[in-house]
């Protein structure tokens, strides 16, 4: 699952496929970036403490993610995936809310991916 959060002046529920296809043209136009994260495990049966990260990205799709010494992640898919190619594929959004950054709203938008194939 990941979470978007995006300014945008104004939101209603039928529009998120329009908030995340500018998201999605956003993310096209980035050829790479790197970013620091908080990785927080949200599974029930699963105790993980919090951890910091590091993602690097370099298009079109080369991901590398560094975690400290104890933590591992591996998702069902790996790590060579990029925001926009998951909205290029099944999900569901859900809008969540909404937050101030830097002194903005910004919309948070949470993207469940659907099955592959």
């Amino acid at each position: 699952m990941i979470i978007f959060i995006l300014s945008v002046s104004t939101f209603s529920q039928s529009e998120s496929d329009k908030i995340l296809n500018q998201v999605k043209k956003k993310f096209d136009a980035i050829k790479d970036y790197e970013v620091d994260v908080k990785v927080k495990i949200d599974v029930d049966f699963l105790k993980v403490p919090d951890t910091e990260a590091k993602i690097y990205y370099k298009a079109p799709d080369k991901i590398q993610m560094k975690t400290g010494d104890n933590f591992a992640l591996i998702p069902k898919d790996g790590l060579n995936f990029s925001p926009a190619n998951l909205l290029n594929g099944k999900y569901t959004s859900m809008y969540e809310g909404e937050t101030k950054i830097g002194g903005k709203v910004q919309h948070i938008v949470k993207v469940i991916p659907g099955k592959h194939g």
